[in-house]
């Protein structure tokens, strides 16, 4: 198991709102069958966690990106980066 530090990560529309264990099984089985990376996020307002079969794309590669995003019906990309402090 890795965890990326850069690139632009979206997720697959297949997998969007799951937020139950069974569900997470399959984002699991849905990742490994693609790009092998599950992101996920706390939503506050409902206090779920959100997981999602997720590409990571390089960050030069943003119009690409932003296309896949559009099919798979996505509001929001995100650009990973790891920050070092001084």
């Amino acid at each position: 198991m890795t965890q990326p530090t850069e690139g632009i990560a979206v997720s697959y529309a297949a997998t969007q709102n799951s937020h139950s264990r069974d569900q997470l099984d399959k984002v699991v089985s849905h990742a490994l069958k693609h790009d092998g990376y599950v992101g996920g996020w706390l939503n506050k307002d409902n206090g779920l966690y959100y997981f999602d079969s997720t590409r990571l794309f390089p960050e030069d590669r943003l119009d690409e990106a932003l296309k896949f995003g559009k099919e798979n019906g996505l509001v929001y990309l995100y650009y990973l980066q790891v920050l070092k402090c001084p």
